[in-house]
Formats: C-alpha cells, sequence, structure tokens
C-alpha cells in the first residue's frame, strides 16, 4: 500500500478520528531519536521515507542500518494490518490497545535503530566505508554502549 491509500482507508473508518489523532512517539534515546507525530498516515509517511531512504544508500551496509530497514519495513506491514484490523473499531481504548500491542511497542530504550538522513548515520556510514577497523568502536561511542573494559575500543 502506498500513503494515498493508506489514508483513504482511513477515511473510510468508522471512527476516522482515532487515526488522525493518534499521537505516536518514535523515541531511541540510543541513537538519539525522538520524533513526535499525529496520525497514523504521518507515522507510515516516516516509515516510508526511512525505507526509501536506506534502499537508496548505495554499496554495503553496516548491520545496524540493514537492522534498522528491516524494522522499519516490518513496522510498515504492521500498520497496515493495524488499519484493517481496527477501521471498524468504534472502541477508543481498544483501539490504542491494539496500536501498543501490534506497532507502539517496537521501539525500545534498549534498542539501536538509525535514521537514514541523520548525521550519526552519515559519520557513520563513511568510517565504515573508509576506515571499517574503526567502525565497530564508533557506532559503540556514539550509542554508549561502551563498557569499562572496552573503553581502548573508541
Amino acid at each position: 500500500m502506498n500513503l494515498k491509500e493508506i489514508k483513504k482507508e482511513i477515511s473510510e473508518a468508522t471512527k476516522k478520528d482515532f487515526f488522525v489523532n493518534l499521537e505516536i512517539q518514535v523515541s531511541v534515546p540510543k541513537t538519539g531519536i525522538n520524533r513526535k507525530l499525529t496520525g497514523v498516515s504521518a507515522f507510515y509517511d516516516y516509515l516510508e521515507n526511512q525505507i526509501k531512504g536506506f534502499q537508496s544508500l548505495e554499496g554495503d551496509l553496516p548491520n545496524e542500518f540493514k537492522d534498522s530497514l528491516k524494522l522499519f519495513e516490518d513496522l510498515k506491514k504492521r500498520v497496515v494490518s493495524f488499519i484493517n484490523s481496527y477501521k471498524s473499531s468504534t472502541n477508543e481504548p481498544g483501539f490504542k490497545s491494539g496500536w501498543t500491542d501490534q506497532v507502539g511497542r517496537f521501539f525500545s530504550n534498549s534498542q539501536i535503530i538509525f535514521e537514514f538522513d541523520a548525521p550519526n548515520t552519515d559519520f557513520l556510514l563513511e568510517i565504515f566505508r573508509s576506515k571499517k577497523q574503526y567502525y565497530s568502536g564508533a557506532v559503540n561511542y556514539l550509542t554508549g554502549n561502551i563498557s569499562p573494559g572496552g573503553i581502548q575500543d573508541r
């Protein structure tokens, strides 16, 4: 589904205001992601942009970027499934609970997820491509994953 089709599905929902007014917090502190989006279609658009952005990056990518792309693709499928499951819903608490269970819980404080257009992504990609031996230390430093014994990895 594309964004236009998502908006059409939402416009035909029994309680379209549930979809339009839903506040979605995308927060991954380890990589500096902190976005607040309003509406399921805005979240879907965000996911599409991230997917297209990662797919446009040429060459080999670090596993963290591949994992980020995979998460965004999975969430996009979950949003479509959620819309299909809840477009007839009239129960707002059930709607919000369903969102949390099916989509909202996939961003956590312990995750390492990157956005394709973030400055730290550009920085890490440059290191990955030009000085691969330093990539692991750089990603660990930026995400706060350096253990006391691993400080030399910096």
